[in-house]
């Protein structure tokens, strides 16, 4: 049914919107039109999370299992 469909999908957005955490990215909007989804996030100028993550930031070493547990851990704690 695609309005429970476009209903759930307020829901998530929604839920998204609320978490704030300095380790997350922040939800500024979205767009939901047809069968077509945006979601808008904040502009972070260190790349992303994956290129961290498996080492695709140039000749910075990428995040070591350490500083990644501290993020993961602190991320669930908030």
């Amino acid at each position: 049914n695609r309005g429970q469909v476009e209903k759930e999908f307020k829901v998530e957005v929604e839920a998204i919107g609320k978490v704030k955490h300095k380790n997350l990215v922040g939800l500024i909007g979205y767009c939901a039109e047809g069968d077509q989804r945006l979601l808008v996030y904040e502009y972070i100028d260190n790349g992303n999370l994956e290129q961290w993550l498996h080492g695709d930031v140039g000749p910075v070493s990428p995040l070591t299992w350490e500083i990644r547990m501290k993020i993961v851990v602190g991320t669930a704690r908030e």
